[in-house]
């Protein structure tokens, strides 16, 4: 959920676990994160609405396939046995891409993140 995503401090960015550097986003200097505890309260409720009946789940869109890996990994864990559908946004623009990157504060790859940039 959008409202447990943190913007961090220096200090903070400085003390992030090993699973929130894994989550955390970038943009503008500025660096986001879904911190440990709210993360798995995020997860505790997407399992209650699993069991409640939720035959899938559709993430929101990312160009990490690593997150998107360690998602699916944490949501078996979590006993979340449904189909995982990755969200996905083509890119039309670099404004557009630029945008919505920073609007869902998501993380792109360095490689993608400068193949745009050279594209302005």
């Amino acid at each position: 959920h959008p409202n447990r995503i943190s913007e961090l401090s220096e200090e903070e960015v400085k003390n992030m676990s090993e699973s929130e550097k894994s989550r955390c986003c970038t943009h503008e200097g500025i660096t986001y994160v879904c911190k440990d505890d709210d993360y798995k309260k995020e997860m505790d409720y997407l399992k209650e609405k699993v069991d409640a009946g939720a035959d899938f789940i559709i993430t929101q869109m990312f160009f990490d396939a690593e997150v998107f890996k360690t998602f699916v990994e944490d949501c078996r864990t979590w006993g979340i046995n449904c189909p995982v559908v990755p969200g996905l946004m083509c890119i039309n623009a670099y404004p557009g891409f630029k945008k919505m990157t920073k609007f869902c504060k998501t993380r792109v790859p360095k490689a993608l993140e400068e193949k745009m940039d050279s594209m302005k």
